[in-house]
């Protein structure tokens, strides 16, 4: 025991000295005498559990964080896992903890000798909202409006259609699928019918910032036939926001928005998967990771095939190539660019008359035009860039061009009509868009309290050619009505975000303005031809208020004001404004 009295005599009196070594030590000489009194009241081997877990202050649990305990006899590092929790054993003298990591504060706290050391909450704040190593930056750690996924439900399971991954989320959306999987979503949210994701409101979905809803589609407004190209086990992660209640989004987001954010490299070099199921279910995974210096990248490529049980076998093929290369020009500072081409192509059993399956003359499985279905081809290539400042600033812009031809072929009133050719239609759409988006976010203190501001500016125009024809054996040969549509969205937004009452308390204050216009050139009828063009502001709302840390349990009052953009060619016609 005088032994070690001594060394921590000697320590006081080196640290007093050299101020540079007592930062990054820290041990106070009050401390030093604690410890010192400590250590002559326990025996020297004495220990004891440190254990506890480590949350924001909006009781989100906060992985990766650094944990050093120090006391007489030396140092400990840890870090908090994937759910948050650190353990470690300390002696039984007074410890002082240190907390940090990636945009977090410095947190010190000094644990005494008869202080309780387990079932520990360490709140930590945020010098700025987490950034997603991907191409998205949010602010989900001051907006507890937005609910997250991660990616471990889309490692291991086996996707056969689009409207599964949909349903993973388990956020009240649901997701429908028909005629083999190959056509468009049916959504519904709240008991809200959302058709395919873009009347009553909306379902805004969103891959990297790229708005999946399609304006003024041939097979719907809102169609969310992109969904196709998405390949799960490159998702990272996924924000869900429960309404219109965020300024960064505008168009389709009545009752909410999905953004799904995908991956910039892989954890595995190399990864090759195949899996089968039912039904001529079978798909391949392939994937390339190269670890470089400077870089995060992957090329990864996924095809699937699925029959269904329809006497008509679905064919439904899908065929994605996804890319993706992320220069790190410094620690805080990178520009990346994206890739992603789609191809899928499938039968149908068509929407078949109930009588005659009623009556036994036709399976509930069988078909009587057995070319229906369609053909989706679509290519997206962005670019990205992003740059953090040692206050926690961020800037971050991304710009997009995308390029898809849809083709589908329904037969609904069977050879009542013409019993020569059969009343089979094509719906077609052949669209170009291009599209960027800028936002700062910056993290300060307003009164002493914790605050985000979020500035941003979008862009969307979309030039269509849209049609519909009446076709036989998937051959069109007449057209019944051909447009050129030129639908352009502009918009700029800024909301604030502030925590009061130690976290309890959380306001946002937003602003958002939309300024729709449409162009129509109509080919069959010229009269319909015309220009629109329209603007709203949109004011946004949220308060959150957590009455204890220790109970998560969290109080929400939210407001705000929502659009959907109607078909560009409804618009001209009528002289109704967005």
């Amino acid at each position: 025991m005088l032994k070690l009295s001594l060394v921590i005599c000697l320590l006081t009196l080196f640290l007093s000295a050299n101020t540079k070594a007592q930062t990054l030590v820290n041990i106070s000489s009050v401390a030093v005498t604690d410890m010192l009194a400590a250590a002559q009241a326990q025996p020297a081997d004495a220990t004891r559990t440190l254990a506890g877990v480590v949350l924001s202050a909006q009781n989100e649990l906060v992985p990766g964080v650094t944990v050093i305990a120090r006391s007489a006899s030396g140092e400990q590092t840890v870090v908090s896992d994937a759910e948050g929790k650190f353990h470690l054993t300390v002696p039984a003298w007074p410890v002082e903890l240190k907390f940090f990591g990636k945009n977090i504060a410095l947190l010190s706290r000094t644990i005494g000798a008869g202080e309780a050391t387990e079932n520990l909450q360490i709140r930590v704040n945020f010098i700025v909202a987490p950034i997603n190593e991907a191409v998205v930056i949010t602010s989900a750690t001051l907006d507890p409006s937005i609910e997250r996924r991660n990616d471990i439900i889309y490692k291991n399971t086996l996707f056969e259609r689009d409207d599964q991954l949909v349903e993973t989320l388990n956020a009240g959306i649901n997701v429908g699928q028909h005629e083999g999987g190959g056509k468009s979503l049916e959504i519904r949210r709240f008991g809200y019918n959302l058709d395919h994701g873009g009347v009553n409101g909306g379902l805004k979905i969103l891959v990297d910032d790229v708005q999946q809803n399609g304006q003024s589609q041939g097979h719907g407004q809102g169609y969310l036939g992109q969904l196709k190209s998405l390949t799960p086990e490159l998702v990272q992660d996924v924000d869900i926001l429960n309404g219109p209640f965020s300024a960064q989004y505008g168009d389709f987001s009545g009752l909410g928005v999905v953004h799904i954010r995908l991956r910039e490299s892989l954890p595995d070099q190399l990864t090759m998967r195949f899996q089968a199921g039912a039904f001529g279910n079978r798909r391949l995974f392939l994937a390339y990771s190269p670890k470089l210096g400077n870089a995060d990248s992957f090329i990864a490529y996924e095809k699937s095939h699925l029959d269904g049980p329809f006497l008509n076998p679905g064919r439904y093929n899908r065929d994605n190539l996804t890319g993706n290369y992320t220069l790190h020009l410094s620690e805080h500072e990178a520009l990346g660019f994206k890739l992603n081409l789609g191809r899928n192509y499938f039968y149908s059993s068509g929407q078949i008359p109930l009588d005659l399956v009623a009556a036994g003359q036709l399976d509930r499985f069988g078909f009587i035009d057995p070319t229906t279905g369609g053909r989706v081809r679509t290519g997206v290539f962005g670019t990205y860039y992003r740059k953090e400042w040692q206050d926690g600033s961020v800037f971050k812009a991304d710009g997009f061009f995308t390029r898809s031809l849809f083709d589908l072929f329904s037969n609904f009133t069977l050879f009542l009509e013409d019993q020569v050719n059969g009343d089979g239609i094509q719906q077609h759409d052949s669209r170009v868009q291009q599209g960027g988006n800028a936002q700062y976010i910056r993290p300060y203190h307003l009164f002493g309290n914790q605050a985000l501001l979020t500035v941003g500016l979008y862009e969307l125009a979309s030039q269509v050619n849209l049609g519909l024809s009446k076709q036989k054996n998937r051959v069109p040969f007449a057209a019944v009505t051909q447009a050129h549509a030129n639908v352009a969205n502009t918009a700029g937004y800024v909301q604030q975000g502030v925590d009061f009452l130690a976290g309890h308390l959380h306001l946002d204050l937003g602003l958002r303005y939309d300024y729709f216009h449409f162009n129509v050139a109509d080919k069959i009828n010229p009269e319909f031809s015309g220009t629109r063009g329209a603007g709203r502001v949109q004011p946004k709302f949220n308060v959150a208020y957590t009455p204890s840390h220790r109970v998560p349990t969290t109080f929400y009052f939210n407001y705000g004001r929502g659009i959907n953009s109607q078909d560009a060619r409804g618009i001209v016609r009528n002289g109704v404004a967005a």
